[in-house]
């Protein structure tokens, strides 16, 4: 079986779009820790603590992904800076082929 590629769209923080493309069951946080290595970003490794992971989505592509379970939701209100109603943490998202092509902005550090 062929694992598929997801491409995902990411816009850093300084405004800069890349396309990275990553195998489909990778989280958001690990496709762009991998590819772009940003400063200050996942640094909790994945766990869900720490909230430096935090990407902002647009409204449709928000519609695409399975709302927020409790641990996460707990985490965007505590630990994210700048939350908007269409934040989400990158480790908690895993890259399908429903989310192919999705665009996610890395939120402010």
């Amino acid at each position: 079986m062929t694992t598929m590629l997801v491409k995902l769209n990411v816009i850093d923080r300084k405004g800069n779009k890349t396309v990275i493309e990553s195998e489909e069951g990778t989280t958001i946080r690990d496709a762009i820790a991998n590819k772009l290595t940003p400063n200050n970003y996942g640094n909790c490794g994945g766990d869900c603590i720490c909230g430096s992971c935090q990407v902002h989505l647009s409204s449709d592509d928000f519609k695409k992904l399975k709302p927020a379970d409790e641990d996460e939701a707990g985490t965007l209100e505590s630990m994210s800076i700048n939350a908007t109603p269409n934040s989400r943490l990158g480790c908690q998202i895993k890259l399908t082929k429903d989310l192919d092509n999705i665009t996610v902005t890395i939120a402010p550090d």
